[in-house]
């Protein structure tokens, strides 16, 4: 039973855990590596899901957590607003400029 009692049901959500040290270092890697638009295409998160033995739904939920937490902060930090702006209103599309760090 839980603190309030009840007893925890079979749809029950268990706990998150962390994604292994090895997937995560290689998805960091393909940031760095794509500094400039950390937005993976479909094809992108499937040959890193397939190369980290994670699945397609934790690599696109760790880009989705890596972009606001990682890549946002230094874009704001270094003063590239405008890269960032461009960079979300055209997604994938948008292959410009310096976002700094990088591979």
């Amino acid at each position: 039973a839980n603190p309030s009692g009840e007893t925890l049901g079979s749809k029950e959500k268990k706990r998150r855990g962390n994604l292994p040290k090895k997937a995560v270092e290689s998805l960091h890697e393909w940031l760095k590596a794509n500094w400039s638009n950390p937005y993976p295409t479909d094809d992108d998160k499937q040959i890193l899901a397939d190369a980290s033995s994670l699945n397609v739904m934790q690599v696109s939920n760790w880009f989705i957590n890596a972009r606001v937490r990682i890549w946002r902060p230094v874009v704001h930090k270094r003063g590239l607003d405008d890269v960032l702006a461009r960079t979300e209103d055209t997604s994938n599309a948008w292959k410009g400029g310096g976002g700094g760090g990088g591979a």
